[in-house]
């Protein structure tokens, strides 16, 4: 597996794995790389899988490891982090604009619910019987839609 250094930019060879030896050209290269590269760099040292640093021709030791898990789960969730709050602010703006609305509600008649919820809640038609009459195909939802009737 090949990493690029920088994104967008043709492939420059950062990290090689061969096995359970990760070969990795230089640390200071990992400063650049992407989430994708970060979060298997985690995974890889989370499985013990020993670090080669090629421009210093070493082994990364135990305590080295753990510092590199510390730091690469770290950086993990602070780009979860960061991800989610561009998200939360880009749906905002998109609200604020008039371009999103969130996701519409399933439309069921009001009547029809009525009275399968009244059959359904006194054991006449089974769970899945009401779910078909009225178009629905989650549990969730089903439950969800017939709460007010429930007693």
């Amino acid at each position: 597996v090949q990493y690029g250094a920088y994104y967008g930019t043709p492939k420059k060879e950062v990290i090689d794995i061969f096995g359970d030896i990760i070969e990795i050209e230089s640390l200071c290269a990992l400063q650049s790389s992407n989430a994708k590269l970060i979060e298997d760099m985690f995974a890889l040292l989370q499985s013990g899988a020993r670090i080669h640093l090629l421009d210093e021709n070493r082994y990364i030791d135990d305590s080295e490891r753990k510092i590199m898990l510390y730091l690469l789960k770290n950086m993990i969730e602070a780009l979860d982090q960061n991800n989610r709050v561009r998200r939360e602010e880009g749906i905002k703006q998109a609200r604020e604009k008039g371009k999103y609305k969130g996701r519409k509600p399933i439309e069921i008649d009001e009547q029809l619910l009525k009275l399968v919820a009244l059959d359904f809640l006194s054991n006449r038609i089974s769970e899945y019987e009401a779910m078909e009459k009225l178009g629905i195909k989650s549990r969730a939802t089903f439950y969800r839609k017939i709460k007010p009737y429930r007693k």
